[in-house]
């Protein structure tokens, strides 16, 4: 007995997506799948969609030259042993093939998953518009992964100067990049992340460039990784005089460090006239919850509906920080007291969400904790050093601490002036899971929650929180752990969900191995103290940070709300480029500056003392 396997996509002008390499009415539409039937996976057994329409002999032609129709509808028939397979996964592209080589563009990143019951007949799969699909041009180009492997790229002043083995004095000019060709990749973007139209990434005297910061996103399937190459080249800005080549090889990254840099030679006329530093971050499919996540979900419904001139009010850390700024607040932060108390402020309508940070334990467990470093029985540690249940009876017995109450930054009764007089008391630790099940549901939509995840990140000084080592934690692990565990838990709740993290690679990580839960990067600013910002040029300023954002189709960003009051320009700047502005900040801990901070035309605020 076999069942039927037919899979239908319409595809309309007005919505057709645009593509860096080509048109989509100049390739064909192809279907792989994790089965026989459907090539299980292998590109060269591929299967195409034929035109269902009824066509003239011109368009016929067309057809037969391999061209995709536009305002037709496309299908294709698969026959499956039904009781061989118990579910289909499958992902649609365009692509035009030569010989063995493909050139391929995904429309749909994310497998789609149907089960297959013991004596079905037939499954139809209607799919709806193609170019029709949430994000349009977003889906295409930063869709999810799902067998595929994302290496970014990035240039910038601090890393893109050449080296001083310079034997042409022409690469002190200022220079720009271009991509020639590539190889083995199933899709390659460029962006010029800058505030100012120059496209150059290398100064003319080495000096550093604060606005500028230059990626190559290359997507390609691991099993290819030997081959997968970038070809770019070098000219000199504004004269566009080549300088040299250069070649972005994935077969040079480590597959253990998803974070690292690679010297890459700049060559002319088989000369090598120097090297780049190259920054790149790896990133792998999410393992962990096996393709269960959905395309979309309601989180995502969620946050994008929100009203454009209602400003989203956020409980941060449940009633605020317990132990910085000028009135912290007097519940121990991302506690079950504290959410309590946030979501009862959701209840009488004085708050919209409630924030929380998140941090992987030695043990990966997920909990709600707001440092990297913490003083366990008075000895500093780190939270990934230590397993959940060791954390969790420290706690208990009030044997934990911040660094800064352990080194006599924030005195014991300091804090009780505050009104924190339970700081010496046990607290029970607060796992996400734990939160998530426990949330109230009686709101009409759940409880809207903004999950900050932290991980540690290089400083303007060259220094780490708490001085963890560079790549202390497997970014890739880091990110699966903490949507699986979002993902079981509110599976059956439909909390909605937003993430964040001041760390870009981070954001990237998040967007790209999910499409369920919008992400938010978050940013310190412009104006903040050395040791307070992120060296990570994609979060140094706002106006990168936002560039960044608008050019990984995050859903918003976040920063210091203290310049978001002394740049109005900030905020319409993001409204232009479709990102969602957030202020944050410990200064409105008063009054006076959160009252002001309430009239800006921005989309969002998280604060402390949400009860008041």
């Amino acid at each position: 007995m076999t069942t039927k396997l037919t899979i239908t996509i319409k595809h309309q002008t007005e919505n057709c997506i645009q593509h860096d390499k080509w048109d989509v009415e100049a390739n064909k539409l192809w279907v792989i799948g994790n089965i026989d039937e459907l090539g299980n996976n292998d590109l060269q057994l591929a299967k195409s969609f034929t035109c269902i329409d009824e066509i003239d002999e011109e368009e016929e032609e067309a057809m037969l030259a391999g061209m995709v129709r536009p305002e037709s509808t496309y299908q294709i028939e698969i026959n499956i042993p039904s009781y061989k397979y118990e579910a289909i996964q499958y992902r649609l592209f365009l692509g035009k093939k030569s010989g063995k080589l493909w050139a391929i563009d995904s429309i749909e990143n994310k497998s789609r998953n149907y089960q297959v019951e013991p004596g079905t007949r037939s499954i139809k799969i209607n799919l709806g518009t193609f170019g029709n699909l949430r994000g349009g041009v977003a889906v295409v180009k930063n869709g999810v992964l799902w067998n595929e492997r994302l290496v970014q790229f990035s240039f910038s002043h601090s890393n893109g100067a050449l080296f001083t083995q310079l034997k042409d004095r022409k690469l002190f000019q200022e220079t720009c990049v271009k991509i020639e060709k590539s190889a083995m990749c199933t899709s390659v973007k460029h962006h010029q992340i800058s505030p100012t139209p120059k496209p150059h990434f290398i100064n003319k005297t080495g000096q550093e460039n604060d606005d500028f910061l230059s990626t190559i996103s290359v997507r390609f399937f691991s099993k290819f990784a030997g081959f997968m190459k970038v070809y770019c080249k070098l000219f000199s800005h504004p004269s566009g005089e080549f300088v040299g080549d250069f070649v972005l090889d994935a077969d040079k990254i480590n597959d253990i460090v998803p974070e690292g840099k690679i010297s890459v030679p700049v060559m002319n006329d088989g000369k090598v006239l120097g090297k780049i530093n190259v920054d790149y971050v790896s990133i792998f499919p999410e393992a962990l919850t096996k393709q269960e996540m959905p395309i979309e979900d309601y989180s995502y419904n969620y946050w994008l509906s929100q009203p454009e001139e209602k400003i989203l009010l956020g409980a941060h850390r449940g009633c605020g920080d317990s132990f910085f700024g000028s009135k912290p607040s007097q519940h121990r932060e991302n506690t079950f007291n504290s959410f309590a108390h946030a979501c009862a402020a959701i209840e009488d309508e004085k708050a919209d969400f409630i924030h929380a940070d998140l941090i992987v334990t030695g043990d990966k467990h997920v909990i709600c904790y707001s440092n990297i470093g913490l003083a366990m029985y008075g000895k500093k540690t780190m939270v990934h050093s230590q397993n959940f249940h060791k954390i969790q009876e420290a706690a208990k017995e009030g044997k934990i601490k911040n660094f800064e109450q352990l080194d006599g930054e924030i005195s014991r009764s300091k804090l009780r002036m505050c009104g924190l007089s339970d700081v010496e008391k046990g607290w029970d630790l607060v796992e996400v899971k734990d939160l998530l099940q426990n949330l109230p549901e009686d709101y009409g939509t759940g409880t809207p929650v903004n999950f900050e995840i932290k991980y540690a990140a290089v400083m303007m000084d060259n220094k780490t929180e708490a001085d963890v080592a560079p790549n202390y934690e497997n970014l890739n692990n880091y990110c699966d752990v903490i949507i699986n565990s979002i993902f079981r838990a509110n599976q059956q709740k439909n909390h909605p969900i937003l993430l964040s993290s001041y760390s870009a690679p981070v954001c990237l990580a998040l967007r790209n191995k999910q499409s369920a839960y919008p992400v938010m990067l978050l940013t310190k600013g412009d104006k903040g103290e050395s040791d307070a910002r992120f060296k990570d040029v994609a979060v140094k300023t706002n106006k990168l940070a936002l560039k960044y954002a608008a050019a990984e189709c995050f859903y918003g960003i976040g920063t210091d709300v203290s310049e978001l009051l002394a740049d109005d320009d900030f905020s319409g700047a993001c409204e232009n480029a479709g990102v969602k502005c957030f202020g944050l900040g410990k200064q409105m801990q008063d009054t006076p500056v959160l009252e002001k901070a309430k009239q800006l035309k921005i989309n969002g605020l998280i604060y402390d003392n949400i009860e008041e």
